[in-house]
């Protein structure tokens, strides 16, 4: 039997597949109030952003990545909006930037209308 007889069972499942797993989370655009060893500290609802991306295929509740300047992505690490508010990226680079101020952020989608899309945002500070 050669090497190359079989073929590779294993494919990477596809941009609606792995949309639709949402990170092992389910769709719901709560912030949880508490996370093994972190509590909620700053809960920002209905946070604009300006759209960047490809916002096809998010549906209401749905994982964001939260990057460094306020960039939100898909759980598939495709940028899609950056943060409105000065102030809110700025605690964003703080997280990065100082890693005892915050342990986690938590954003989920909540809605995208024109240009602009809404998530809420939960920062998380170890215990």
């Amino acid at each position: 039997m050669s090497l190359f007889s079989k073929k590779n069972n294993n494919t990477d499942p596809g941009r609606k597949t792995r949309l639709s797993d949402n990170n092992g989370q389910p769709f719901s655009t709560v912030i949880a109030g508490h996370k093994p060893g972190e509590k909620l500290e700053r809960f920002c609802e209905k946070e604009t952003c300006r759209i960047t991306g490809n916002t096809e295929g998010l549906e209401t509740g749905a994982v964001l990545q939260v990057r460094r300047d306020g960039i939100l992505a898909t759980i598939l690490g495709k940028d899609i909006a950056q943060l409105d508010n000065p102030k809110r990226r700025q605690q964003i680079n703080d997280y990065f930037d100082k890693s005892g101020v915050y342990s986690s952020i938590d954003a989920r989608f909540v809605a995208a209308e024109g240009d602009r899309l809404y998530c809420n945002l939960g920062f998380y500070v170890s215990e």
